[in-house]
């Protein structure tokens, strides 16, 4: 059976969705709905091929699922290596042309911040990471991040930073882990980092107000 490209779109929507069942808020099927609509927004302004987007998008977390079941062990998995193998054979039950899955395959496993297997080179890869990316600043970054440490039972999540700062910044103690420290070392740096000049605009609003929320957040703990 032949299926349209609205066709395939929705169904793997419908088996993303399923796949997300229990998953932690931080990298639930909200997140991809987000970064998905985001994407769409990039897509359209930066002209790329929105099927090859939309299907990223949808699939670009789904190794999450497997990192989540070992969330407090000290497995190192790389989800975007996992999502992308696992897309494979999702994307083959709808006979995609082997062009367009590698097109997949390479915007998924390049979306992630710190070392990714492949650097993005395609617009659809660029957009991919630039929408995964502005889901981890402005309000709902601040959201996200403090709904991590929760969900990893780790770090200090109201520490200022006369504390924070005590700690080697490239610490891979999990003990050493807050949004000051996440700001210092990756979020204060993604505006910067935008592929797409349409997405730069976003990253710029976003961090604005994240950076206003921290100053608030120093005078705070400060004044207790």
């Amino acid at each position: 059976m032949k299926f349209s490209k609205s066709q395939i779109i929705k169904k793997i929507r419908e088996i993303v969705e399923k796949m997300f069942s229990g998953i932690g808020p931080c990298h639930d099927f909200y997140h991809t709905k987000r970064v998905l609509k985001v994407a769409k927004y990039l897509a359209k302004k930066e002209k790329a091929d929105m099927f090859i987007v939309e299907l990223a998008a949808l699939l670009h977390d789904i190794g999450r699922i497997e990192e989540y079941k070992h969330k407090y062990h000290k497995a190192k998995l790389n989800h975007a290596d996992l999502s992308a193998k696992n897309a494979i054979p999702i994307l083959k039950k709808f006979k995609l042309p082997e062009k367009t899955i590698n097109d997949i395959y390479h915007a998924i496993i390049a979306h992630r911040f710190r070392n990714p297997t492949e650097k993005a080179h395609t617009i659809e890869a660029k957009i991919l990471r630039d929408a995964d990316k502005l889901d981890s600043i402005g309000a709902i970054g601040i959201a996200r991040a403090y709904i991590w440490l929760g969900e990893y039972r780790i770090g200090t999540i109201y520490v200022g930073k006369s504390e924070w700062s005590k700690f080697n910044i490239n610490s891979k103690d999990p003990k050493h882990d807050s949004l000051q420290r996440e700001w210092a070392i990756k979020l204060s740096k993604i505006k910067n980092q935008m592929f797409t000049k349409s997405g730069k605009q976003l990253a710029i609003k976003r961090h604005k107000l994240m950076e206003k929320f921290l100053k608030n957040l120093e005078k705070e703990i400060k004044f207790a």
